[in-house]
């Protein structure tokens, strides 16, 4: 229905999936919304990459230049518990750099809290993955029973935060402290930037306030610690309104930031329709974040260029749900890493599957720097 821009974006698998569901009970439902990171064959790197390829694939040659580790969400078709629905778990996948399946876990390795009272009892979703002095971190939507009075949402969301050595035996840390975690919000789409700027982290969030979806968008948090107190910038950007298709419109975060050079980020993100028909529409698009512009007063200033519908729903995979709570025609990104010339998207399509595509890293810059000049396909 909405096309995408004319820029060289190719889909992976021939458009189909890279992880589906399967016969394990905790994945048996919808396998989508990957974290994914890059892990270069180093001789500091060996040692954790040699873990979680195990014995069986140490000379496997897909591994030759390292690995992707994929962290993905996931539900069963069936749960027995006393969730309102059925709970969210954090499956691992690994692939070659150009993301062809090496080994694939049997069993989720973070798992949503069996206390009903915890963070995250209900779900353990759309998580991000960081790499920060040795450590790596999964920045995730914890999702709990709401207790708030006179709270309109049924659940509780909020960033939290898993930290671990080898990606696969985490410790949660809980909720980011500050700002970012409140009584009178949720709060979605967390991903942290790649690296320190100007000695500070910096964090995007997608808060849950205001009257409706159309009052949903990115804001900007800095912290000199990951896991807080966050100080709250506020929103740096908002989905412009498309009333001749659209009853709402929003925008959130995606996947973590590509560095393109000294404090310039590609960013890409989401941005989602009510359309009028009734139906949902999430499509991706990229932004150029400079923060040689930083301004703490006025933070939507570092947004430098700007690229609509990056990629849009065109498969089957993406236009389609086969979860009866799944939402059809998605698109979106908690994954990407930098591999040689490309840079690398892992997506969730339709809240049911993970799918990939690449593009070339120096075609996406340079529309960015010249977007300007692009001309964004129609609404």
């Amino acid at each position: 229905m909405l096309e995408p821009c004319a820029l060289g974006i190719d889909r992976l698998n021939n458009g189909a999936p890279i992880l589906s569901p399967t016969t394990n009970w905790w994945e048996s439902g919808v396998t989508f919304n990957p974290a994914a990171i890059y892990i270069k064959k180093t001789p500091e790197n060996q040692a954790v990459i040699n873990n979680l390829l195990g014995q069986d694939n140490l000379d496997n040659p897909l591994a030759a230049d390292g690995i992707a580790v994929i962290h993905y969400r996931a539900r069963p078709k069936e749960d027995k518990s006393s969730r309102p629905f059925s709970p969210s778990f954090s499956g691992l996948a690994i692939f070659s750099p150009e993301l062809e399946l090496i080994k694939r876990y049997d069993t989720p390795i973070i798992l949503p809290d069996e206390d009903e009272g915890h963070y995250d009892h209900i779900g353990v979703e759309d998580g991000r993955l960081n790499f920060f002095e040795g450590e790596y971190y999964y920045l995730y939507c914890g999702v709990s029973h709401s207790n708030a009075p006179n709270q309109t949402w049924s659940v509780k969301a909020q960033l939290c935060l898993a930290k671990s050595k080898d990606l696969i035996h985490w410790t949660k840390l809980g909720p980011l402290a500050g700002q970012v975690n409140t009584s009178g919000f949720n709060n979605k789409d967390g991903a942290f930037f790649p690296e320190k700027i100007d000695g500070k982290y910096f964090l995007l969030h997608r808060p849950c306030r205001g009257d409706n979806y159309s009052s949903y968008a990115i804001a900007l948090a800095m912290s000199h610690s990951l896991t807080g107190d966050w100080t709250d910038l506020g929103i740096i950007k908002r989905a412009e309104p498309a009333p001749s298709i659209a009853q709402h419109v929003w925008v959130g975060a995606g996947s973590v930031p590509i560095r393109i050079d000294k404090n310039r980020y590609i960013v890409i993100y989401h941005r989602g329709h009510l359309l009028n028909s009734g139906d949902k529409w999430y499509d991706l698009h990229a932004a150029l974040f400079n923060f040689n512009r930083f301004d703490p007063n006025k933070p939507g200033d570092i947004i430098e260029g700007r690229i609509e519908r990056l990629l849009v729903p065109e498969t089957e995979y993406e236009l389609n749900s086969v979860s009866k709570d799944g939402v059809a025609n998605v698109v979106f990104a908690c994954g990407s890493y930098e591999y040689k010339d490309d840079i690398y998207i892992v997506y969730g399509a339709a809240d049911c599957y993970t799918l990939a595509a690449k593009i070339n890293k120096q075609e996406l810059v340079d529309g960015l720097v010249n977007s300007d000049k692009l001309r964004f396909p129609k609404q």
